[in-house]
C-alpha cells in the first residue's frame, strides 16, 4: 500500500526509516534515488500508520531494491527541521536508521524508486554520501562494529539542515 505525500509543507513531524544494507561481505547498499536528485542513499521512506519502525524497514528495503532482509535494529534517531533542499523545505522529519543484514542477494530496481545500485566497501560509501548526517551514522556504525561492540549512535538534530 503507497500512499502519496504532500511535499510542499506537511504540518505535522513525518517518521521516516532508512535501512543501512549490509551484505554478508559487510560491503553497504546505496541506490540513487530520484526522490533526492539521483544522489546516492540509503534506502528508506515513510512509515505507514500502525506499522512498526524495523518493519517499514522491510518494507521499504523490498520496494526499492527487491531485498529481503532481517532488520537487526535501529542505531540512530535523527530529525530534520526546516530542511531546505528543495521540494524537502518547510519539512520537519524525524529518521530511524537501522541496520539491516540482506537475506536475498538479487537487487531488482524499477527506475522509479531507484535508478542504480551499488554496493560499496565503508570508505567508499563515506566518500559517496553527500547528506552529513547518514555519513556521520555510517561512519559511527563502522567504528563501533570495528571495537566489537554497536551501541546506540547519539540523537541527531540538524536544523535548517540537509538530511
Amino acid at each position: 500500500m503507497r500512499r502519496t505525500i504532500d511535499v510542499s509543507a506537511a504540518s505535522r513531524p513525518e517518521p521516516v526509516v532508512g535501512a543501512y544494507i549490509f551484505d554478508k561481505r559487510g560491503r553497504l547498499l546505496l541506490i540513487r534515488t530520484p526522490k533526492l536528485d539521483n544522489k546516492w542513499m540509503v534506502p528508506g521512506g515513510h512509515i505507514e500508520r500502525g506499522e512498526h519502525v524495523l518493519d517499514a524497514a522491510k518494507r521499504e528495503a523490498y520496494e526499492e531494491t527487491g531485498l529481503r532482509v532481517r532488520p537487526l535494529g535501529v542505531v540512530a534517531v535523527a530529525e530534520s527541521v526546516s530542511a531546505t533542499s528543495g521540494k524537502f523545505s518547510r519539512r520537519h522529519f524525524i529518521y530511524f536508521e537501522t541496520v539491516c543484514r540482506a537475506v536475498s542477494s538479487r537487487v531488482r530496481i524499477d527506475n522509479v524508486e531507484a535508478t542504480a545500485y551499488k554496493w560499496f566497501d565503508i570508505g567508499d560509501a563515506l566518500s559517496a554520501m553527500e547528506y552529513p548526517v547518514v555519513r556521520r551514522v555510517i561512519r559511527e556504525y563502522a567504528e563501533q562494529r570495528a571495537r566489537g561492540r554497536v551501541r546506540y549512535i547519539e540523537v541527531l538534530h540538524q536544523k535548517n539542515a540537509k538530511l
